[in-house]
């Protein structure tokens, strides 16, 4: 059985694609605060408090189910506040928007003098590119 294809009129569809954006420029935001967050309660052993021990394990802090987050998932957000907000001195706010992979794929390659091409970078190519840039230190040739 074919399904029916319904032909959306080109505003409607740039319209979805805007909103798509915004929900994910949220997301980014809040992406960048959950890493500072983060950061401050597994430097400080704060998860113990919050698990009433002082005994427990940043991983049982992770499972509970109000957080239910992977320990390899919040180590990448810890990481990048370290590159990032901690040794580059960068703002919380400069970090917003930015894919956090892309930023985790970052962090070995990044200095000082070239942490605003990067960033430019990050907020620019596509996928692809920015992959084939962080392995090869340039971008792909045209192949027409």
């Amino acid at each position: 059985m074919k399904k029916k294809l319904i032909k959306s009129r080109p505003e409607s569809v740039r319209k979805n694609y805007e909103e798509i954006c915004k929900i994910l420029d949220v997301v980014r935001t809040s992406t960048a605060q959950l890493g500072d967050r983060f950061r401050k309660i597994y430097e400080n052993k704060n998860y113990q408090i919050i698990l009433g021990d002082n005994k427990g394990t940043f991983k049982e802090f992770l499972a509970d189910p109000r957080i239910d987050k992977s320990f390899p998932q919040v180590i990448k957000l810890i990481k990048n506040n370290e590159k990032y907000i901690q040794e580059m001195g960068l703002r919380l706010h400069e970090l917003y928007e930015l894919d956090n992979e892309r930023l985790y794929r970052a962090r070995l390659l990044v200095t000082p003098e070239t942490i605003w091409d990067w960033l430019e970078r990050m907020r620019t190519l596509s996928r692809a590119d920015f992959n084939h840039f962080c392995k090869h230190g340039n971008l792909p040739q045209d192949e027409t």
